[in-house]
């Protein structure tokens, strides 16, 4: 099958090329193998165990009272994250990836391939609901963020480099940040619009 010309400036497949020893040393190296990666089942309720009915009837208890508005977002993740067959073929039309055969070796084709792969995971672990039904919320993840902060007693590191002081402020400052932004997406909650969406019964969110 032919491949798409390439879109990319000559001096620029020409970096990426003089790169791959780099790539296949120092980026291929953190891909894991298919058999020791992540799936979306492990997950969900085992539905070959005794207890697997009385499981999924707490997940739906437990996503009952969900706001639609968590509905909205996570469907639209979910959309974004399930196009990744469109994007793996939008980047295999680089010249530097050219993965012409689906298992080629060159490590910019292996990185596309891993990325995508974990990235549709990622897809279909919301297609199955669990982040619904577990009631995951953008304020959960700042209280998870500030118990990691505090129990790797970050703020309190010394004998850092420049770059690490760097990171360090820049660590410390995310959870003011979170709040911040949380304060004002609340705000703007209060006084923004009722949009209807056909999906959720025509309900506004």
């Amino acid at each position: 099958m032919a491949m798409p010309a390439s879109t990319m400036p000559p001096e620029k497949v020409e970096i990426f090329k003089s790169m791959e020893d780099w790539a296949r040393n120092n980026v291929i190296t953190y891909l894991k193998p298919v058999e020791k990666s992540w799936q979306p089942q492990e997950f969900m309720p085992d539905p070959t165990s005794d207890g697997f009915f009385e499981q999924v009837k707490e997940l739906r208890e437990r996503s009952k009272e969900v706001p639609d508005d968590y509905f909205v977002v996570l469907v639209g993740d979910m959309i974004t994250e399930e196009a990744l067959p469109t994007y793996q073929a939008r980047i295999n039309g680089l010249e530097i990836f050219r993965d012409q055969t689906g298992v080629d070796d060159t490590p910019w084709s292996i990185w596309g391939r891993g990325w995508s792969a974990e990235e549709n995971r990622h897809g279909d672990l919301l297609n199955r609901c669990c982040l619904s039904a577990w009631g995951v919320h953008g304020r959960d993840y700042m209280g998870v963020y500030t118990h990691l902060v505090a129990k790797w007693n970050v703020e309190k590191l010394t004998g850092l480099s420049s770059e690490g002081r760097e990171a360090q402020d820049y660590v410390c400052g995310l959870v003011k940040k979170m709040k911040r932004l949380e304060e004002r997406g609340m705000a703007k909650a209060e006084v923004a619009p009722g949009i209807p969406f056909s999906w959720l019964c025509g309900r506004e969110v």
